[in-house]
């Protein structure tokens, strides 16, 4: 059996190296672009901190998932009843008919979105903001989202995306669709993971 040496060292070798930058210029071309976006989608991030005018900086939403009881039929927003201090508990009840439930015997409720993408209505997973954390200053906060925080949803729905933005279809592999159960969430391309 022969040994040959290995195929790398016929490669050729590639030099890269980092050209120099204005690092003040820099900071101040994207201090200003993040100024110009602000002004323009800022409103997408701000909260108003709990009896009071004070506007918030949104650092992340938490979005639960919602259910139906096979029991009832209730609705169950699952980050209320089977979650606690942030890990799912072992055992739940419905908070309408007392039932226990787990997550393999509720029956995921949908809603019909406009999947912009296919260009048809899509059933899709209906989920719903839980927790809002937030910061004012160097202070961070947590709050349930109110009506405002609703209504600023509401509105970002509204908002039509002109720039470009991943499409690529995922139900083409069919396999990975499946396994994941991406269907059932009602994802079928790349930007249905984003809200």
């Amino acid at each position: 059996m022969t040994c040959h040496p290995p195929l790398l060292s016929l490669q050729p070798t590639i030099t890269y190296r980092n050209l120099p930058i204005d690092v003040t210029s820099f900071q101040k071309a994207a201090r200003s672009l993040l100024d110009r976006f602000g002004e323009e989608w800022g409103w997408m991030y701000e909260t108003t901190h709990p009896n009071t005018k004070t506007k918030g900086r949104i650092n992340y939403t938490v979005w639960s998932d919602v259910f139906s009881c096979s029991q009832c039929q209730g609705e169950i927003v699952f980050w209320h009843v089977a979650v606690e201090q942030g890990n799912v508990k072992d055992s739940a009840f419905c908070p309408h008919c007392n039932s226990e439930i787990s997550k393999s015997n509720l029956d995921r409720s949908t809603t019909m979105v406009m999947d912009t993408t296919a260009g048809k209505p899509v059933k899709k997973a209906r989920q719903v903001p839980v927790l809002i954390n937030y910061s004012i200053g160097k202070k961070k906060y947590e709050k349930t989202p109110d009506a405002n925080d609703l209504e600023v949803l509401r509105r970002i729905e509204k908002v039509t995306i002109e720039d470009w933005y991943p499409t690529k279809r995922i139900d083409e592999d069919i396999d990975l669709w499946y396994e994941r159960d991406y269907r059932a969430l009602g994802i079928y391309s790349i930007d249905g993971f984003f809200s």
